[in-house]
């Protein structure tokens, strides 16, 4: 019995009939080859046009998307994927907001990113229990700091 997943790939009917591509483990010893076939294939297919069929036809798929795809999907906008956040440095900016949905307890994005070394002394000080002094001596070997190396002068 040959995978479904291999008759949606057009002009390859002799792939529903090949015994190498039969069995999972026939279709293991043949990898190379079979990646090639369907490389082949959804290198000629629209990412979304190739998901909607695969889709069709039960075959868990998704499009690959750019980064700025991403940020334009109408499914995720739909969704309402993207949260605004504000960071004191940068601004405000859309980011991901968390992949699942809650009803009855939303769950919204969290703080915006730590600044370099915001949390130096709460963790090395606080919850590793090194003294002020100990930090002072970091600090002072450019070991940790609030500032990127490379930008002092």
């Amino acid at each position: 019995m040959v995978t479904p997943a291999l008759t949606v790939v057009p002009n390859s009917p002799s792939l529903a009939n090949d015994l190498r591509y039969s069995a999972g483990s026939n279709r293991l010893q043949n990898q190379d080859e079979l990646d090639r076939i369907i490389g082949v294939w959804t290198r000629q297919q629209d990412q979304h046009e190739a998901m909607r069929l695969l889709q069709s036809q039960r075959i868990p798929a998704g499009a690959v998307l750019t980064n700025q795809q991403l940020l334009e999907d109408q499914h995720f906008e739909a969704r309402g994927f993207f949260e605004e956040i504000t960071h004191p440095d940068v601004g405000t900016y859309r980011d991901i907001g968390m992949p699942w949905k809650l009803s009855d307890t939303p769950v919204h994005a969290r703080l915006p990113a730590p600044g370099l070394g915001e949390h130096n002394d709460n963790v090395l000080g606080e919850i590793l229990g090194l003294t002020a002094d100990e930090l002072c001596s970091l600090e002072e070997r450019d070991v940790i700091g609030n500032v990127p190396l490379n930008t002092r002068e």
